[in-house]
This record gives structure tokens, C-alpha cells and sequence, in this order.
């Protein structure tokens, strides 16, 4: 698994060039269901991402944030969409496409 602070470096090396940036809090009040992502930075990952896991997870969660527009793209966002329904996807940096922060 990766920590908080290495997967939002590497989402923060995507978007700080264009202005956005996501913290570790931020990704902990995800998990802890506190708070949503920001349907807006999701998209512009999934615009300017060159590896696919990073592309992946932000489909993932726009998939849960708008259901209507956007279908998961992991195997494990399927799974448990088609099991239970967007309200059990629950945000985590523990997936198994997140790959190990070099």
C-alpha cells in the first residue's frame, strides 16, 4: 500500500501544474467519508494522467460522484458497485491498481 502523503504527491504532480492540489487530509476525510473529492479535479486527472492507475482511480470516483456520467474503471469498483451500489465504494488508498511510490 502506499501512504496518504506519497498518493498525494503523485495526484499533486499532475495537478499542480494546473493549478490544483489535494492534500493527505484530504484524502483521509475521503476514506473517513467526511468529505467528497472535488468532482472537478477528478476530471482533470483523468484529462491529464499518463499512467493508468492514476486514470483509473479518478474514474473510480467520479463513477460514485456522478453515477449517470461515469462507469468505474477497475475490476474492483465493478465488483463492488455491481454487489452493493455506489454508496459502498468507500474511498481508499489501499486499491490494489495503486502501484508502490518509488
Amino acid at each position: 500500500p502506499i501512504s496518504l502523503r506519497k498518493l498525494a504527491n503523485q495526484l499533486n504532480h499532475i495537478l499542480n501544474p494546473i493549478g490544483g492540489n489535494i492534500s493527505h487530509q484530504s484524502i483521509k476525510n475521503w476514506e473517513d467519508r467526511k468529505h467528497l473529492p472535488n468532482a472537478y479535479w477528478m476530471l482533470q486527472l483523468l484529462r491529464h494522467a499518463e499512467s493508468s492507475w492514476c486514470k483509473d482511480l479518478a474514474q473510480d470516483v467520479l463513477s460514485v460522484l456522478e453515477p449517470k456520467r461515469f462507469g468505474p474503471a477497475s475490476l474492483i469498483a465493478k465488483d463492488i458497485l455491481a454487489d452493493s451500489g455506489s454508496q459502498a465504494l468507500v474511498l481508499t488508498h489501499n486499491l490494489s491498481y495503486i502501484p508502490s511510490y518509488a
